[in-house]
């Protein structure tokens, strides 16, 4: 046992127990045989080849575990978790940033988790309950459930059904291959080539995308939606103004606009824009990387 260690502790071979509190600093464990708790961990820990359980509570920083064989249990992580060829049960509660797992043969249930969870690979169920953020599922051959997701809902090469409920009216689909999913369309949505998930609820308006590849979630749109060659997440929620219209050309990344009161063009975006309370235009040109607007008042041109 060892308490309020403040510096770096490597252990090679451990066959026993080990339990860290208030530990400060790097923990390294290779080859360790047994339960390894920590409590209240505020730096990296990294485990290689652990075949038993690992528990970690209030952890702070990275976790990084490879060729873990038994299950890992992360409560309030609020940084990454990357977990390779995990074998068992991931559970993450609270998690407060993103979360990215490889190789996943089992169960993975997320609770709470307000930021990007991306699963390549999962062959087993996937659960996630009141996300607030985009989830990403590449190659799922089970069930995916999702319970309160507010925001974008990605699944490629999904082998099984999701549901549509509470379809109002026309809905229109061509040359869709996977899963469409619409509760309470008001108005006509059109679909040519879409080859993934589309989402639309509460849609008031024509809902129009030509060659899209992803998902498209529009909530409370009261006007035209236009997207051309879109290859990533668009979202747009409670966009009042008249509303205005939102074109986005060649956008390669998730376009999120909360709250929009005026026109927001996108050209040629490679990453993440994301936009909260903007009240005038947003223009956006061959922007590479990822854009943050928070109750910006004025107009916003990035050019290159």
């Amino acid at each position: 046992m060892v308490e309020d260690s403040h510096e770096t502790l490597v252990v090679e071979g451990t066959h026993e127990t080990l339990v860290l509190e208030g530990s400060h600093e790097t923990l390294v464990v290779e080859g360790t045989h047994e339960t390894l708790v920590v409590e209240g961990s505020h730096e990296t820990l990294a485990v290689e080849n652990s075949p038993e359980t690992l528990v970690v509570e209030g952890s702070h920083e990275t976790l990084v575990v490879d060729g873990s064989h038994e299950p890992i249990v992360v409560e309030d992580s609020r940084n990454t978790l990357v977990v390779e060829g995990s074998h068992e049960t991931l559970v993450v509660e609270g998690s407060h940033e993103t979360l990215v797992v490889e190789g996943s043969h089992e169960t993975l249930a997320v609770e709470n988790s307000p930021e990007t969870l991306v699963v390549e690979g999962s062959q087993e169920t996937l659960v996630v309950e009141c996300l607030h953020e985009p989830l990403v599922v590449e190659d799922s051959h089970e069930t995916l459930v999702i319970k309160g997701s507010h925001e974008t809902l990605v699944v490629e090469d999904s082998h099984e059904p999701l549901v549509a409920e509470g379809s109002n009216e026309t809905l229109v689909v061509e040359g869709s291959h996977e899963t469409l999913v619409v509760e309470g369309s008001y108005e006509t949505l059109a679909v040519e080539g879409s080859h993934e998930t589309l989402v639309v609820e509460d849609s008031h308006e024509p809902l129009v995308a030509e060659g899209s590849n992803e998902t498209l979630v529009v909530e409370g749109s009261h006007e035209t939606l236009v997207v051309e060659g879109s290859h990533e997440t668009i979202v747009v929620e409670d966009s009042h103004d008249t509303l205005e219209t939102l074109v986005v050309e060649g956008s390669h990344e998730t376009l999120v606009v909360e709250g929009s009161h005026e026109p927001i063009v996108v050209e040629d975006s490679h990453d993440t824009l994301v936009v909260e309370g903007s009240h005038e235009t947003l223009v956006v040109e061959s922007s590479h990387e990822t854009l943050v607007v928070e109750g910006s008042h004025e107009t916003l041109i990035i050019e290159g």
